[in-house]
């Protein structure tokens, strides 16, 4: 293939392995002397000369013979055995040749080390979710971050909100990882006595339940991104409002349906029985300071009244299960509640009746 004005690269042709006289003379092929020439056994006669080949020369198999080799006219060529009469080739040559070398063997080295890590922290981070964490109310409550909130929210989008309250805001939203439904009571804890509203409620809804209670899927206690603290409550969403809503014509400039005899019934029986469960039955008596305000009685689909918003819940302590021997008490300090909802002599009532306790003691 000599005096052919062939161009470009020479190719290994390790493929040929029964090649004994390869002659590429007088053309004008560059780049470098494949090492795969020097692997051929079979090879005995190689004429590589008048081209414009550059690099060093190889040192295996044919070109340890120099009576078999022919290289004039290549300016480019360095290095090989003396006999050639080349060159010798420059120290910065022969270390881009290692490093060349050297780079093709730490790359699988280095990729199957990565790989090896990638794993490694797949199967840390996969056994940290799984690992238990405690909620705000217990560990038989799932965890809920922060993010989840904000993408059910739509970044607590004004579009998605449904009220505001005394201590923060509800907002409408729907948790990705189950598609569920729900309504979101975020804090505000900027405002006086939320830390002990987000604690009160939490306390109170932990171990209690009632079929015509608003059901708490779980709480959120971080911190946002911005490094700030951050407390929900995540309830079940209520599709038909609340009981308010149902008693004003009026919504929004459209007219409800009014509730017939037999609904209004039901919704007197369904407060009256979670009344007397949070009073008698729950374990401990449960002071719902708001009682029956018509904006904490939600109705689900099938229009039963579900009771909500223990933010000022209280607990009535029995001396009789202390060791004290004090008188019963109420863990409250002060009158709390919605102005208009209050029961009158709620707290009155109770000194009252400190003082007949007291009374009586005294005098048996």
């Amino acid at each position: 293939m000599d005096c052919n004005i062939l161009t470009g690269n020479i190719s290994p042709l390790s493929s040929l392995t029964s090649l004994n006289m390869l002659n590429l003379s007088h053309n004008n092929l560059s780049g470098f002397i494949p090492i795969q020439l020097g692997n051929m056994s079979s090879l005995t006669q190689l004429d590589l000369s008048y081209n414009d080949l550059q690099g060093e020369i190889p040192w295996d198999g044919v070109f340890r013979n120099a009576s078999a080799v022919s290289l004039v006219g290549n300016r480019g060529l360095c290095g090989g055995l003396l006999d050639l009469h080349m060159p010798p080739c420059p120290i910065a040559s022969r270390r881009k040749v290692a490093q060349y070398y050297l780079i093709r063997v730490l790359i699988p080295i280095f990729g199957f080390m990565s790989l090896l890590m990638l794993v490694y922290f797949v199967l840390t981070e996969k056994r940290t979710t799984q690992e238990p964490s405690l909620s705000p109310l217990g560990d038989q409550f799932p965890i809920v971050s922060y993010n989840d909130l904000v993408q059910a929210t739509q970044n607590f989008s004004e579009s998605n909100l449904i009220g505001r309250g005394g201590c923060g805001s509800v907002y409408r939203g729907k948790l990705m990882e189950n598609k569920l439904e729900v309504a979101i009571k975020v804090l505000d804890i900027d405002m006086r006595g939320a830390e002990k509203s987000f604690l009160a409620e939490c306390e109170a809804l932990r171990n209690i339940r009632h079929r015509n209670l608003v059901p708490i899927i779980t709480a959120c206690s971080t911190v946002d991104t911005n490094g700030n603290v951050f407390k929900a409550l995540i309830y079940e969403f209520m599709p038909n409002g609340n009981l308010d809503s149902w008693m004003h014509q009026e919504v929004n400039g459209k007219v409800r349906k009014t509730l017939n005899l037999n609904q209004r019934t039901c919704l007197a029986v369904n407060i009256a029985d979670v009344l007397d469960y949070l009073h008698n039955e729950s374990g401990k008596t449960i002071i719902h300071c708001d009682v029956i305000k018509p904006s904490n009685i939600l109705l689900d689909d099938d229009m039963n009244a579900r009771l909500g918003d223990f933010g000022i819940a209280k607990f009535y302590l029995d001396s009789r299960s202390t060791s004290t021997g004090d008188s019963k008490t109420i863990s409250s300090t002060g009158v709390k509640g919605t102005i208009g909802y209050i029961p009158p002599g709620t707290m009155g009532v109770a000194k009252f009746y400190l003082y007949c306790r007291q009374y009586t003691s005294s005098v048996h």
